[in-house]
């Protein structure tokens, strides 16, 4: 399929944020440029006329060594003379405040002003880097996403997460900074791994399973399309995803459980710990086994019905449905994991969702209907029977 673009305004209704996610299918320079020119990138307009923007481009050099022609793409359209490039590794080591410092440093010898913008182009890493930075510069820039993995697509782009790491921990130090648009690249997906690409529909499937039975009915009908990258599946997929993730965090911009109240009784989205399905318990996965995150998240996710069901809180075709899809998407499930509860639990009871002895644990009610129920630790001894 030629020419998919397609867009969706997220809103936020904190302060009325409202900014738009663009799915594109090429990273030519045309197509990138027109979508950077209607979103304002190249200058703004405002009271003092048009003002030119610079940009700090800050990307993934693992990306790049793998598609050179998305470097070359971005100096066209932003030239070196005038705009600055900073490649960073996609590690998790790149979390740090000794980088963010030193992009700092950088943006302040180059001059730039508040109304310059950063573009985080890269995964999830340089997505939380770039949104850190761009929250501090002049007390806060404008930070566009250009995920590059399917993972930061449907996931960590959207929300205004942003956070380095600490010694004593992942992302201690962060802020809310919710970036000024997103764009999505098709094409960006051609070039990632199988494995990291199933690990991100690892997050896909826990939209579908938690939020939505269309979904979960178009990926078990389309399973195939998606996973052969076809760019209109994988389109209506990442908007789908994206669309999920925005209500819920529009609702619950900051994870206190505690939507607006007249948001809240509209929707049963309203409490973004929904998005941890699978998390509690993935979370120890990823540690204990070393898988990655997505596919500890399904994992996790294949666990918390299997949870639910035991606890007769929903059916046991709950379990048997994401067991099934999850098998037809190639995700790792707990049934062909070999896993132990004892070696999980250790980073379970270091979650942050712990509260006294009782875990705010994400069950299933229905495929497509998720909800936060308070579990304890004997509750999980279910699991080993």
């Amino acid at each position: 399929m030629s020419g998919v673009r397609r867009r969706l305004n997220v809103r936020i209704h904190r302060d009325d944020v409202t900014y738009p996610v663009v799915v594109c299918q090429r990273s030519r320079a045309t197509e990138l440029g027109d979508v950077f020119d209607k979103l304002g990138l190249f200058e703004s307009r405002g009271q003092m006329g048009r003002v030119k923007r610079r940009a700090c481009i800050v990307y993934d050099e693992g990306f790049i060594h793998a598609r050179p022609d998305v470097l070359r793409t971005l100096r066209k359209l932003f030239p070196l003379r005038d705009n600055l490039f900073l490649g960073v590794p996609g590690a998790e080591a790149s979390k740090s405040i000794f980088k963010a410092e030193k992009i700092l440093g950088e943006m302040i010898k180059a001059g730039l002003t508040r109304n310059d913008f950063c573009l985080a182009v890269g995964g999830g890493v340089v997505g939380d880097l770039g949104g850190f930075v761009a929250s501090l510069y002049h007390r806060g820039m404008d930070v566009v996403h250009v995920p590059t993995t399917l993972l930061a697509m449907v996931d960590s782009s959207i929300g205004g997460k942003t956070a380095v790491n600490h010694p004593e921990g992942k992302n201690l130090i962060g802020a809310f900074h919710q970036p000024a648009a997103v764009v999505v690249v098709l094409d960006f997906l051609d070039s990632l791994p199988d494995f990291d690409f199933q690990s991100g529909l690892g997050e896909v499937f826990k939209y579908a399973v938690g939020f939505s039975p269309a979904l979960f009915r178009y990926l078990d009908r389309h399973a195939e399309q998606v996973l052969g990258r076809d760019p209109a599946a994988l389109a209506h997929v990442l908007l789908e995803s994206v669309a999920i993730k925005s209500e819920v965090v529009r609702r619950d911009e900051r994870e206190t459980g505690v939507a607006r109240l007249h948001l809240a009784s509209r929707s049963r989205f309203a409490d973004r710990r929904l998005l941890n399905l699978g998390h509690t318990i993935g979370h120890g996965i990823e540690k204990a086994y070393a898988l990655p995150h997505g596919m500890a998240v399904a994992v996790g996710v294949t666990i918390a019905a299997k949870l639910s069901a035991k606890l007769k809180l929903c059916p046991i075709r709950c379990y048997d449905q994401s067991m099934n899809l999850a098998t037809r998407l190639l995700l790792r499930t707990d049934a062909d994991l070999d896993w132990r509860l004892k070696d999980v639990l250790p980073y379970v009871r270091r979650d942050k969702k712990l509260v006294g002895d009782r875990l705010q644990f994400v069950c299933l009610k229905n495929i497509g209907h998720s909800f936060v129920h308070p579990i304890t630790f004997n509750d999980l001894k279910l699991l080993e029977r």
